[in-house]
């Protein structure tokens, strides 16, 4: 079994039609941070260190992120025709192109692998943990391995969706106890790079700084956070939190990001961060139910939410392009300040609904095949396919739980995955359909 060169390299660039129908790199605000925290090591960072280093460092470099999606794209496209090969290993090469063509034209995964985030790795880092638990060895298993550490690398909401594939995976019975356990190993030892690193570099063993402060955003966005502070209030142990009360946010990203929040006094973002340590602990204690039931309502919303686009607004380039000359040159800037992002409302743009149909088709059919085939007395000859939808599975609705235990919901988190799900189905329609491309019957350690 191999996968074609050709189907990634076609699936590569087609992969890349959002970026140069913006004229650019997709860039979001949190894109500046990475290559600047890379002009300031030793700092105590917000986004993790493993993004950039991928990302930061490229771009700096060559004063462009055209490098970092086209390697992003890149290794979307190794990691579909990898997930497929070992699910269809007999799948001729002409449908592999023709796969990889429509992943690239009806799903989100384009938009995903042209953003200059470390949204673009939460997918590939997805199919790469399949392989490793369908046991792939050689090149592969090391392409594989190192991808999903890089993934565990660049966000913390990759590292719990890692582990929830591979607990579910677990669960199942669908993988070795021998591929759980590496998999394990491999996300663990990407997490934990990020932290010696920033042990080594700042001094403090953390993945990245201010968790308190995200959170107590979160519970101030659902009210929670002033319900704690309003019984204890005044308290010498809060003064900053007590005296920002009357004016505390009830919106997450208001209180985390907007210029004039209370809870920013001189502009420090950490400023009150040993206070929303007692307070985040007061005030999940005390309404834990609560917090609990705004999570999950939360969670459901996002698993819907799957609407590309999100993240791309004017106003937010017109703040943000012009940052970059200091960060990467005046042509970036140029570029940027060109690009249809700021000319337009490109979150708004017709072309963004299209992703939609399929998943929606895919959030159907994904869990619907997972039990039919599951149930059949022959499964073990659809088990790559059942590995494959497990994994995406348990990814998409970890991705869904961590935003709403953690964040606010936005359609680029659900985005940066869903397109996973048709991928998963069609894959397992194909092998129950078409028995002759799963190249007979095939257990979890058969090499790929």
């Amino acid at each position: 079994m191999t996968i074609p060169t050709r189907a990634v390299a076609t699936t590569a660039l087609l992969l890349l039609w959002p970026a140069l129908f913006n004229g650019a790199p997709l860039i979001f605000s949190d894109t500046l941070d990475f290559p600047a925290m890379m002009l300031d090591p030793a700092g105590r960072p917000i986004r993790a260190l493993g993004y950039g280093a991928f990302a930061g460092l490229p771009a700096l470099l060559t004063g462009s992120f055209w490098p970092v999606v086209v390697a992003q794209a890149l290794l979307t496209a190794w990691a579909t025709h990898a997930a497929i090969a070992a699910t269809l290993p007999a799948l001729p090469p002409r449908l592999h192109v023709l796969a990889g063509v429509a992943i690239a034209a009806l799903t989100s995964a384009g938009w995903a692998a042209s953003y200059a985030m470390p949204d673009a790795l939460t997918a590939p880092g997805l199919l790469a943990l399949f392989l490793v638990l369908a046991g792939a060895r050689g090149v592969r298993l090391a392409v594989a391995a190192a991808l999903v550490a890089l993934a565990a690398a660049s966000h913390v909401t990759h590292v719990l969706i890692l582990f929830a594939a591979i607990g579910a995976v677990a669960a199942l019975g669908l993988a070795p106890w021998r591929q759980a356990l590496l998999a394990a190993a491999l996300t663990l030892a990407g997490a934990g790079v990020v932290i010696g690193a920033n042990r080594l570099l700042s001094g403090h063993a953390e993945y990245v700084r201010g968790g308190e402060v995200f959170l107590a955003a979160r519970l101030a966005g659902d009210g929670l956070l002033q319900r704690e502070l309003a019984a204890r209030c005044p308290d010498p142990a809060l003064p900053l939190l007590c005296a920002a009360l009357p004016v505390m946010q009830r919106d997450a990203d208001e209180f985390l990001w907007e210029g004039n929040s209370p809870l920013r006094p001189g502009g420090d973002f950490f400023a009150a961060s040993a206070e929303m340590r007692i307070a985040n602990a007061a005030t999940m204690a005390g309404f834990w139910p609560d917090w609990i039931a705004a999570s999950l309502a939360r969670a459901a919303r996002q698993v819907l939410a799957v609407r590309a686009g999100d993240g791309l607004e004017r106003e937010l380039m017109r703040i943000f392009a012009p940052r970059l000359a200091p960060l990467l040159g005046k042509d970036a800037a140029r570029i940027a300040l060109a690009s249809r992002q700021l000319q337009e409302e490109l979150a708004e743009h017709p072309v963004t609904l299209v992703p939609v149909p399929a998943a929606l088709l895919g959030l159907a059919l994904a869990p619907l095949l997972l039990v039919i085939l599951r149930q059949r007395r022959a499964w073990p000859a659809y088990r790559p396919a059942l590995l494959l939808l497990a994994v995406v599975l348990a990814g998409y609705l970890a991705n869904a739980l961590a935003i709403g235990f953690g964040g606010s919901v936005h359609p680029r988190y659900a985005a940066r995955i869903v397109w996973l799900l048709p991928l998963a189905a069609g894959a397992a329609l194909a092998a129950h359909r078409f028995g002759g491309m799963t190249g007979g019957l095939r257990t979890a350690t058969d090499p790929l």
